[in-house]
């Protein structure tokens, strides 16, 4: 019952994440632009925009003496991003110390954010389970850690999301 019930959570938490997302995404540059052809582009002719996910740059070379941890998440050895600002954090009931949700701005692309995390987490012992251009996921120990990375208007978000393992 207990798996029940952190399963309906982490489900309920990622649509939370990918509502932000979409929020914060909204005001940037259309995907409905013609192209040189003056042919639509696949996203318009099929109604709805969907984002593909590349590839996930390579992780960044990290020294984990200049990692800066978060403060909340110091136990679960989670490092902020250098140079951004954090923008809110919403804690939830969870088995791990202070779980929640964590956003921070950068002015610094999603593909340089992307290889920090990799990079940082690594270096700090986590086991990263799959990463692509876009998103970081990985565990230690009894935590798991969601890195959504989304390009928008006046640089980038990033969501941390700290819950159970599986």
């Amino acid at each position: 019952m207990r798996g029940l019930w952190n399963l309906s959570r982490l489900v309920a938490t990622l649509l939370l994440i990918s509502a932000v997302i979409a929020g914060c995404s909204r005001g940037g540059a259309s995907d409905n632009q013609a192209t040189e052809t003056g042919q639509s582009n696949s996203t318009e002719q099929a109604g709805t925009p969907t984002r593909v996910a590349g590839p996930a740059p390579d992780p960044a070379k990290v020294t984990i003496n200049d990692l800066q941890m978060i403060e909340e998440w110091q136990n679960s050895q989670i490092p902020a991003y250098p140079e951004s600002s954090r923008v809110r954090f919403e804690p939830f009931p969870s088995q791990v110390e202070n779980a929640g949700m964590m956003v921070f701005r950068t002015d610094d692309s999603p593909e340089q954010v992307v290889a920090f995390y990799r990079g940082a987490l690594r270096a700090l012992g986590w086991e990263e389970r799959r990463a692509d251009a876009n998103t970081v996921v990985a565990e230690r120990g009894e935590a798991a850690l969601t890195v959504q990375v989304n390009q928008q208007e006046g640089g980038t978000a990033i969501v941390l999301l700290l819950t159970d393992a599986p």
